[in-house]
């Protein structure tokens, strides 16, 4: 029993260094690090709770963060010595004031972040869009391929919804708040679309922006899965 829980332990250690290996490259290029730590989860499945993931997605972050502050020590600490005398540098405050404003829309929505784990972290959603946006398939498709995706996991669906059965009744509410976590909501997939063309423009462009796919290589991976 002592070897077999020794075994476990020491692959949920291997499994965390893969994820933090995963974070480490993925926090400094140009793609999403949150997205591809989405999907690793459901290959990389841990032996922990619900609870216990939703610390460890934040805890995996400070080595990024740690980094970044050993890295930038000196641009981001706001005095410095010039003839041994203490100086204060303006150039550095102007930049923790932009830090702090760039920081208060998130105290802002933070309310809503239930809201938006429940419509939005889930690896349907992610790997469901980049796929059919990188194939560069019509909203039309993309929003009724996103909607099958709650055919396909009507058993995991229903599932949830008996686990948590009094608390729906209770709270009818509940049941479309469930929905989104195994499955997605219909209204989710046009507003995805919605915010990535109005905070970039075009669907290739924040595929390029976030993911490195440059025209040349849609256009590649497009002749290679239509043509």
């Amino acid at each position: 029993m002592c070897k077999k829980e020794g075994f476990l332990t020491f692959w949920e250690i291997i499994k965390a260094i893969l994820m933090g290996i995963v974070e480490g490259i993925t926090e400094w290029l140009p793609i999403s690090s949150t997205g591809h730590m989405i999907l690793l989860e459901q290959i990389v499945k841990f032996n922990a709770s619900e609870e216990f993931m939703s610390m460890f997605r934040v805890v995996i972050q400070l080595g990024a963060i740690l980094a970044v502050v050993v890295l930038f020590w000196g641009k981001l600490w706001p005095f410095g010595l010039r003839q041994g005398r203490v100086i204060s540098k303006p150039s550095v405050w102007s930049l923790w004031f932009k830090v702090v404003a760039a920081t208060l829309p998130v105290l802002v929505i933070s309310p809503l972040d239930d809201w938006m784990e429940a419509h939005f972290y889930n690896y349907i959603t992610v790997a469901a869009m980049l796929i059919l946006l990188a194939l560069g398939a019509s909203d039309e498709t993309i929003c009724a391929d996103f909607v099958q995706s709650n055919t396909c996991r009507k058993e995991e669906i229903e599932a949830l919804w008996a686990e948590h059965a009094e608390e729906i009744a209770a709270r009818p509410e509940q049941k479309y708040f469930y929905l989104g976590i195994s499955g997605v909501h219909p209204d989710d997939g046009p507003f995805v679309l919605q915010t990535i063309r109005e905070q970039y423009g075009t669907t290739d462009a924040y595929l390029e922006a976030e993911y490195g796919l440059t025209p040349a290589r849609l256009m590649r991976l497009r002749r290679m899965y239509l043509e």
